[in-house]
């Protein structure tokens, strides 16, 4: 298994990524939502403690600090994904991107894109937005009562847009079940520690929901045919 080495990361950029820091309260009433259980200022502060203890340059800590504030900034759970990151990528394009320089901005944009999935290869993702996506998705390798809690969050959000709890458990089924399929989670040497606790939680909570996902309920989840 691949990973990204923190001296790849490093190395990965030599020329700044940021003219100054993010301003980052020009986002801050958008997490304030009341309809965001999950993806809300909690979230972010997680990913800002996560970032500050690596040991790297300044530079590249500012920048993952406002790609972390950004990533999530559109959140509309019936739009999903890739719509939501699109939507937060082109808000860099408003006077917000201003303060990246045209390097940091490009990678800022393209490595919210990548949260859309969370899936790539090494060979096609730069070691900054690795690093990124692995800190993003770190959640999945805590405690399974964190991880289960989490889960619940992120249902609370789709249930103040009125999906139905059956809907929802079929739609983690399916989630669990394509993460399982992947055939790495992280990559860096940071966070590879989490791969097999990450696993485990999956594979548990596909177990778990698999026991409540029945025929009739696969129905509700299905298109009907041109023919219909």
């Amino acid at each position: 298994m691949f990973a990204f080495t923190l001296s790849d990361v490093v190395q990965s950029h030599s020329a700044p990524l940021m003219k100054r820091p993010f301003e980052w309260h020009l986002l801050s009433p958008l997490y304030q939502d009341p309809r965001r259980a999950y993806h809300d200022v909690r979230h972010i502060q997680t990913l800002q403690r996560e970032i500050l203890c690596l040991q790297i340059p300044e530079d590249l800590k500012m920048w993952l600090e406002a790609v972390a504030w950004t990533h999530d900034a559109y959140n509309d759970p019936l739009l999903g994904s890739p719509g939501n990151e699109d939507f937060s990528a082109r808000l860099l394009n408003t006077s917000l991107g201003a303060v990246f320089t045209q390097e940091g901005l490009e990678l800022a944009q393209a490595t919210i894109e990548l949260t859309a999935h969370h899936s790539t290869t090494h060979q096609h993702i730069d070691p900054l937005s690795a690093l990124f996506m692995d800190i993003d998705i770190s959640h999945l390798g805590a405690s399974y009562p964190v991880f289960i809690r989490n889960s619940q969050l992120i249902s609370e959000e789709y249930r103040h847009c009125g999906v139905a709890d059956t809907v929802l458990i079929e739609g983690y089924h399916r989630f669990f079940q394509s993460m399982l399929a992947r055939p790495q989670l992280y990559y860096t040497q940071m966070y590879e520690h989490l791969e097999q606790p990450a696993r485990d939680n999956l594979l548990q909570g596909c177990e778990e929901t698999g026991v409540l996902v029945s025929p009739p309920q696969l129905v509700i989840l299905e298109y009907p045919s041109a023919e219909e």
